[in-house]
């Protein structure tokens, strides 16, 4: 006859057992997921697009990286446009997540940060969406081309932005270079001349001036300049 305490020990037992698998499946996934980033980097920093710089602020950990877009050409020619990508457990079954930290005019990128590139979806219509053979050399590729041949105005996420472009061209591309220039119609006010304006979701979606020596990372802090660099250094 079982008793209440073998019962129990019997359960725990169990539960001890489920938990034993389930991290040994996670870190199986997280090894997988290692191996084959350290071949897709590889491939990744070898055939970067020239508009495209790509910085791992920690080099042992490459599911974490920035990317830093600057077109040469089209609507958003001198802007710097700042991406934080984190590849997750399960990848290369499930895409990376890509977050916009600059602040942007345009269709396919919300003023939060959100990105509409089909790439990133798991699934997609027209087997355009996220597959076991994309590697991150497709991902960089594609959130460059969001400023080129893939800027698509018929299939927006940012509707408002999309809705400008037709209705006035030049009104959208001036508004486009106010955005870049960190001084669209909402903000407030402009940067001084030695900082740089950037925008995170982290902060409750406001820009932010932060010395033109920091590097956005999407953290609450914005920037890898020391600790003790407050972020109202730069008054918006």
């Amino acid at each position: 006859m079982l008793t209440l305490a073998s019962t129990l020990k019997r359960d725990n037992g169990l539960k001890e057992s489920q938990m034993s698998a389930t991290a040994s499946d996670s870190t199986w996934r997280v090894s997988v997921r290692d191996r084959l980033l350290v071949k897709e980097v590889a491939e990744l920093e070898a055939n970067v697009p020239c508009t495209c710089k790509v910085h791992f602020p920690d080099p042992n950990k490459l599911h974490c990286f920035q990317l830093t877009i600057t077109p040469y050409e089209g609507y958003y020619q001198g802007g710097k446009f700042q991406f934080e990508t984190e590849v997750p457990d399960a990848y290369n079954m499930v895409p990376p997540k890509v977050r916009c930290l600059t602040r942007i005019w345009h269709p396919n990128i919300t003023e939060t940060g959100g990105i509409c590139l089909s790439l990133l979806r798991k699934h997609s219509i027209h087997d355009t969406g996220w597959g076991t053979t994309r590697t991150l050399k497709g991902v960089v590729w594609g959130l460059n081309s969001l400023f080129t041949d893939l800027l698509n105005f018929d299939d927006p996420l940012n509707i408002e932005a999309a809705e400008h472009h037709p209705r006035d061209k030049e009104d959208f591309r001036n508004k486009v270079e106010d955005y870049i220039k960190g001084t669209p119609d909402d903000a407030r006010g402009a940067c001084s001349a030695d900082c740089v304006r950037v925008f995170s979701s982290s902060q409750g979606g406001l820009p932010s001036c932060r010395p033109t020596s920091c590097r956005p990372t999407g953290s609450a802090e914005f920037c890898d300049c020391p600790a003790e660099e407050p972020l109202h250094d730069c008054p918006l």
